[in-house]
């Protein structure tokens, strides 16, 4: 009677009743029953929210979905390695959006080919992660299309299964590129990076790992580096063995300067002069900047020109166990604009800087605190007139804190 009278509601009033049951009990109620089924299927807002979860062990819930009304959407692949299991999905010829690849092993290279053939035509976000392809039986030299492929990242891979992916920048709007394994008789890796960046017109969001940031810049002292597209953030996660040739470091500063668009800048490991004093004075669209370091950022001589400051950056994140407050302070004066500082360790000689030298921060975020701050903070206002005395000092972790040098998807967010 009930699911009678239910079918009878108008689908607003159903995503109502919806809203108030978690994904797992709306997929268990597709699976079981089928009004329900045929009710949820036809809301976009309730597919929107699943993620089918694909395991080795969990093949009942994917013959289910043979019967199920087909507008799943999302889907994530972990710990497969069983051909029959990947032919599964393959013969599904489900038309998913959102697919994540991880912990897998292929046997052959033809096995993974036809699963990224199956799901190219439809997939707008995609993330391969900690693959393996044991045999190349096939060249790897075929391209496939991929008119819809907007955000990819591909993380802790053989180069050689990348080559696949080669005619996919056209519509990309987001990439990201860490850990890769160079394998043998592809592409050098130069060349894969290249041909993905030089197509990628429409490219907005970029991260780039060691591996790639060295394959790119490291290899050609005489090629200049240029590409098509204005990204609005970027992060460069730098070698911590600082191995790169010194000329590398002139070509991705000439790299950022004709990014010029750049809103939000983030480095991991920068120590090069030259590369800084680009991103400060280069960059005057950049709204936020991040550095982080895993000891001491910046252990070398900034020079900034005060008398040019650059007055866009508003937020800036110094993710370090230590910081010279000599080079705060300069950060400070030739970015007289900031609102914001987010820092790992507070203590207070850096509140003492920050509060003395400029008077335009309003917050001041740390994830550690040296005892008696804030304390010292409120002694400072009262027994000093030339202060800051509007900050507000909030604990707030940063996006990776408990890794802070795995790349994550972090400009996959809806603008």
């Amino acid at each position: 009677m009930f699911q009678s009278n239910f079918e009878q509601l108008p689908i607003e009033i159903k995503e109502e009743i919806f809203k108030y049951l978690s994904s797992a009990d709306l997929l268990n109620l597709t699976l079981v029953c089928k009004n329900f089924n045929e009710s949820i299927g036809q809301s976009r807002k309730c597919m929107e929210r699943f993620w089918i979860k694909f395991y080795s062990f969990n093949l009942k819930d994917l013959e289910a979905l043979k019967v199920s009304i087909r507008n799943y959407e999302k889907i994530k692949v972990n710990r497969v390695k069983r051909e029959d299991h990947f032919q599964f999905l393959i013969d599904l010829q489900q038309n998913w959006k959102k697919i994540l690849i991880y912990n897998c092993e292929f046997n052959y290279y033809h096995t993974y080919k036809l699963l990224i053939e199956s799901i190219a035509n439809n997939v707008e976000e995609l993330e391969i992660s900690d693959i393996e392809v044991l045999c190349y039986n096939e060249p790897s030299n075929m391209r496939i299309n991929f008119p819809a492929l907007k955000r990819v990242m591909f993380r802790n891979m053989p180069s050689k299964s990348m080559e696949i992916f080669l005619n996919s920048s056209d519509t990309l709007e987001n990439l990201a590129l860490d850990i890769v394994h160079e394998t043998d008789n592809s592409m050098s890796l130069h060349d894969i990076t290249y041909e993905i960046l030089k197509h990628s017109k429409n490219l907005k969001h970029l991260q780039i790992g060691p591996l790639y940031i060295k394959a790119l810049f490291g290899e050609d002292k005489e090629k200049a580096i240029k590409f098509n597209f204005e990204l609005k953030n970027l992060l460069l996660k730098f070698p911590i063995a600082s191995d790169l040739p010194d000329f590398s470091y002139n070509k991705i500063a000439d790299f950022i300067k004709n990014q010029s668009k750049i809103r939000w800048l983030i480095t991991m490991e920068l120590r090069n002069d030259e590369v800084l004093t680009t991103c400060w004075n280069e960059l005057k669209c950049a709204e936020q900047i991040s550095f982080f370091g895993l000891e001491e950022l910046f252990d070398y001589d900034m020079i900034f020109d005060v008398n040019d400051p650059n007055t866009s950056i508003k937020k800036l994140s110094l993710i370090s166990r230590k910081v010279l407050i000599s080079h705060l302070n300069k950060l400070l004066k030739s970015s007289p604009l900031i609102t914001s500082i987010h820092t790992k360790n507070l203590n207070r000689h850096m509140l003492n800087a920050i509060a003395k030298n400029h008077f335009g921060i309003k917050t001041l975020f740390y994830e550690n605190i040296e005892e008696d701050v804030l304390n010292f903070y409120d002694e400072l206002q009262q027994l000093d007139e030339d202060v800051n005395k509007n900050i507000k000092i909030i604990q707030k972790s940063f996006w990776f804190s408990d890794n802070p040098f795995s790349i994550d998807p972090i400009f996959w967010r809806k603008e």
